[in-house]
Formats: structure tokens, C-alpha cells, sequence
């Protein structure tokens, strides 16, 4: 598949959409915006409060071009924006349907503490928009692709390593914007209604997301000089990880 980049919104939509499956936020009240990652940059520690989801815009561009993102894109390029949003509702009305799976939010890998979910891995196969029911091959990508980000999370906390908060903003004030202007397009709010969220869930979730994304890329800057290479990184880190599997299905595809 190519990757879609027709206009600022549609990549900023889609690239969101490929990463929720590694967050899942709770939204509290309050008076203005927390990003405080100083006992261990859990989800619990990054809350946005409704008084500070204002209509207020933004000129900031989310980066479309770092590695950190790593988007899987599942609409094709050329595809209308009719069409687009389509696909959205589609593959969200899938992700919504694995709440009715038994045992979806049992953890069937741990990563140096961190657990993967069976959610996690099915989010990510219907975000790859194939049926990849016998592709081992693919499973195994995403597999290594969910234990990398674990692994550098677990890292980065361990060297006590947070994101530039003004990094994380640009991230998700665009996002804010998008669903709080009645004239935008209705790519972003098609993804929220979807996914069956409020405003302030999904400007939540976008917030940790920016958060675990900018968190990668400063434990990786902070250790460029000794690497210098993102994926030989990540992949040391998995390395040096312990590595529990809990499902031996998903232990066999990741290790034949």
C-alpha cells in the first residue's frame, strides 16, 4: 500500500488512527493541562482537563516525517475523501468489535514489565486493512513492532526520559482543533464518533500518544551518538529485554 498524503488533515487523521491501538487514556476534570511524567510516565499522569479543550486554533503542523510515528496507512493513495472516511467507520466498527471477544484485554506478552494485550494485537491487524489470517509473517511484524515500542518505553523510564512537552502539544493541539471546528473536515471527528469517544476521550488519547511518541524520539536522540541507527536501536533494546510470552500461538509465530 502507498501511504496517503493528499492534504494536512487526511495524513494527520490516518496516522492517528494507525497508532491508537497503544494507548488507552481516562479523562478527568480540572482547570488546565498536566503533562507530568515524573512517577513513571503512566497513563494515569497525563491528563487533559475540559476547561483547557477550548475552540481556540492553532498554527502548529504535526511532523509528518518522523520516525517515531511510524504509520501504518490503510487507505490507498488516490482514494476520495468520501471513500476515506468509509474506511474509516469501517475499520473502526472492527476494533469496536473485539470488545465482544472473550479475553481480549488479557496480556499475552510481557516486555521488560510491559504488557502487549491481545487487543493490542488484534488492533493492529485490522489496522493493516488485510486479511492476514494465515500470514505468520505479517503477525510477526507486528509482534516485533508492539515489543519495540514496549521496549523503549520500559527504557526510557528507566533513564527517566520525557518528551519536550511543547513537542507533544503540536502533536495533539491540531487534533483538538480539528474536532472542535463545526467548518473543518470531517475526517477527525469521523474517527472520533466512530471509536465511539467524547471530545476530551480522544483529545486525551491523542495526548498520550504524542506523549509515548516524543518519549521514543528522545531516549533515541539521547542515545544516537552510541547507535545511530533507530531500528538497530530498537531492536538492542528488545534484545536485552525479558521477554515473556503468555500465548504460545502467538510464541511460536514470533519465533519459527
Amino acid at each position: 500500500m502507498n501511504m496517503l498524503k493528499p492534504t494536512k488533515n487526511i495524513l494527520i487523521v490516518y496516522m492517528i488512527v494507525s497508532m491508537l491501538f497503544l494507548c488507552s487514556c481516562s479523562t478527568k476534570g480540572g482547570e488546565n493541562i498536566t503533562l507530568d511524567g515524573s512517577s513513571g510516565n503512566s497513563t494515569s499522569d497525563i491528563t487533559v482537563h475540559s476547561d483547557a479543550i477550548s475552540n481556540e486554533t492553532t498554527e502548529d503542523e504535526t511532523s509528518t516525517d518522523s520516525p517515531f510515528l511510524e504509520p501504518e496507512v490503510f487507505v490507498e493513495s488516490g482514494t476520495d475523501n468520501g471513500e476515506a472516511i468509509k474506511q474509516i467507520y469501517s475499520t473502526n466498527s472492527k476494533i469496536r468489535e473485539l470488545d465482544s471477544i472473550s479475553g481480549i484485554d488479557d496480556v499475552v506478552v510481557i516486555v521488560s514489565g510491559k504488557g502487549i494485550t491481545r487487543r493490542d494485537v488484534e488492533t493492529a491487524k485490522i489496522m493493516r486493512g488485510v486479511d492476514i489470517t494465515n500470514d505468520n509473517e505479517t503477525v510477526k511484524s507486528i509482534l516485533h513492532n508492539l515489543m519495540k515500542h514496549k521496549a523503549m518505553k520500559a527504557e526510557a523510564e528507566r533513564l527517566n526520559i520525557e518528551p519536550d512537552a511543547a513537542d507533544v502539544e503540536k502533536y495533539w493541539k491540531p487534533i483538538k482543533d480539528e474536532i472542535y471546528d463545526e467548518n473543518a473536515d470531517e475526517f477527525a471527528k469521523a474517527d472520533m464518533i466512530s471509536l465511539g469517544l467524547t471530545k476530551e476521550e480522544y483529545v486525551q488519547r491523542h495526548i498520550q500518544i504524542g506523549y509515548d511518541m516524543y518519549q521514543r524520539e528522545a531516549l533515541f536522540k539521547f542515545a544516537a551518538p552510541a547507535h545511530g541507527d533507530y531500528d538497530r536501536f530498537a531492536d538492542e533494546l528488545i534484545k536485552k529485554a525479558k521477554i515473556e510470552f503468555l500465548d504460545k500461538e502467538l510464541e511460536d509465530i514470533y519465533t519459527q
